[in-house]
């Protein structure tokens, strides 16, 4: 017994060792996580040599390929496009890779943009927190993010996110430097709208009026462009839209995505016309609290890191996100690591929570059983997922906590430092 604990702790001081915790010695993290990106990054850019695979990246470019010749997407018997016009526009520049091997070519610009989305959001959040980090601290947690499986499906998927989650961390960055380009970055992030509200909710706890003035201008001018090139009227091609959005995501034949809430309430309660409203219900409730903290802390910066991270928390439990949309998390778990206040067991949890992303558990489990069980998943394959949405609901209870805490009066002031 006093060995089993023995090995335990030791295993738990292992864990810890490397989560890379600021002003300790890294080196260990280092040389862990470094080879782990490395062959993340290169699994996910081979991957994606797999036409199957890229399905996102056809997706938008067959979306693309058939607006420029005049088409309204969002009238197209079957096609079911859930992208905002606005996006289709900031997204055009996509058309301009290679129709021969375009997914690989798009895949590695990704693994660049995967990069950098991972630094910048390190560095976002270690500036609204007041955490000082070393070069070679910030490149630790780089690396942790790289190896997490967001990234490397995102890379194989061709999805977009990365890259407009980089343009809404850019455009918080830069917004005291030029509202204008700080606008326009946040206008193509906001391209996932559900994607870009933690970003537009901490830019509105720092009253960035001007930068989302013109967001919100830069949005409504491509979409305007859109319902020009097309010749049909703005009013038309919101309702086909949002027709769209209610066929994909709406009734009791919804999409699951894999990581949100939503499934919980119609497998355990099975009844569609009582879910449904349960869920809608929790979901008001869970925005009116974050609203509520947000206002009651706004004198508070320290409280600001966390309006967004609950922010983006309460927007990947509450709407669809896959695998790709677990980045998301990064904000809460960095700041768990950096500043433990939820229990004196954060840490565990924070380390168990990386473990959980970085593994992509459900991922693995289904095609072990695929090899060696079932021929098919099918039968389990979408409860497998029930692992990713209790991170999701771990990380949203942890942030909701802590800001609330930090949301009281009369707590001590203090200026980000954005470096």
């Amino acid at each position: 017994m006093a060995g089993t604990t023995a090995s335990s702790s030791g295993l738990v001081r292992l864990v810890r060792g490397l989560l890379v915790r600021p002003h300790h010695d890294v080196r260990a993290a280092l040389l862990f996580w470094g080879p782990l990106a490395v062959a993340c990054l290169v699994a996910g850019f081979m991957v994606a040599d797999n036409p199957s695979r890229s399905d996102a990246y056809f997706e938008v470019r067959n979306w693309l390929a058939m607006w420029r010749l005049g088409i309204n997407v969002y009238e197209v018997p079957g096609l079911l496009v859930d992208y905002p016009p606005h996006a289709l526009v900031f997204l055009s520049p996509m058309m301009l890779f290679p129709a021969a091997s375009g997914e690989l070519v798009f895949a590695g610009f990704n693994v660049l943009i995967c990069i950098a989305t991972s630094w910048t959001i390190v560095s976002l959040t270690a500036g609204y927190a007041g955490v000082s980090l070393s070069r070679v601290e910030r490149l630790a947690y780089v690396l942790m993010l790289l190896v997490w499986s967001p990234t490397r499906v995102g890379i194989w998927n061709g999805q977009t996110s990365p890259l407009l989650i980089l343009c809404c961390c850019l455009a918080l960055r830069l917004s005291a430097w030029s509202s204008i380009v700080a606008g326009v970055l946040m206008a193509v992030g906001m391209s996932k709208p559900h994607l870009a509200l933690g970003f537009s909710l901490l830019a509105t706890f720092f009253r960035m009026w001007k930068m989302l003035a013109v967001a919100a201008f830069t949005t409504i001018a491509a979409a305007l462009v859109y319902v020009a090139t097309v010749h049909k009227g703005p009013i038309e091609v919101l309702q086909q839209y949002i027709g769209n959005l209610f066929s994909v995501y709406g009734g009791p034949s919804f999409l699951r995505a894999e990581v949100d809430i939503r499934p919980f309430f119609t497998d355990l309660i099975g009844n569609y016309a009582i879910a449904e409203p349960l869920y809608l219900l929790t979901a008001s409730i869970l925005g009116t609290m974050l609203l509520y903290f947000a206002w009651r802390g706004r004198h508070n910066i320290d409280a600001g890191v966390w309006v967004m991270s609950s922010g983006l928390m309460w927007s990947i439990a509450i709407f669809p996100f896959r695998r790709y949309g677990m980045l998301l998390l990064a904000p809460t778990v960095l700041m768990l690591l950096w500043r433990p206040r939820v229990s004196k067991h954060t840490l565990t949890w924070a380390g168990a929570i990386i473990f959980l992303i970085a593994a992509d558990l459900p991922f693995v489990i289904r095609h072990i059983g695929m090899q060696f069980g079932p021929p098919s998943g099918a039968s389990y394959g979408p409860y497998l997922h029930y692992i990713n949405r209790m991170v999701t609901v771990t990380c949203l209870i942890a942030s909701f906590v802590t800001l609330a805490r930090l949301s009281r009066p009369g707590l001590i002031q203090r200026t980000p430092k954005l470096s």
